[in-house]
């Protein structure tokens, strides 16, 4: 519950294109998770697409405030 709290907060207090990358982080969390605990090798795509998540993040810290 604090987890939704917390991301419920972050939509109310930022834009969306600030706060829908940060969200999506969950899934490459969930796939480091996958791997720790389960020993599940992610694919090819999921790797793609946790480094495309991750780039997003970078690319949205390295962005100016207007």
């Amino acid at each position: 519950m604090l987890g939704q709290y917390c991301t419920i907060r972050g939509y109310r207090a930022a834009p969306l294109s600030v706060v829908a990358p940060v969200d999506n982080a969950w899934l490459v969390f969930a796939a480091i998770l996958g791997f720790v605990a389960f020993g599940e090798v992610p694919g090819p795509m999921t790797v793609l697409g946790a480094a495309l998540i991750i780039a997003g993040g970078v690319a949205l810290t390295r962005v100016k405030a207007r």
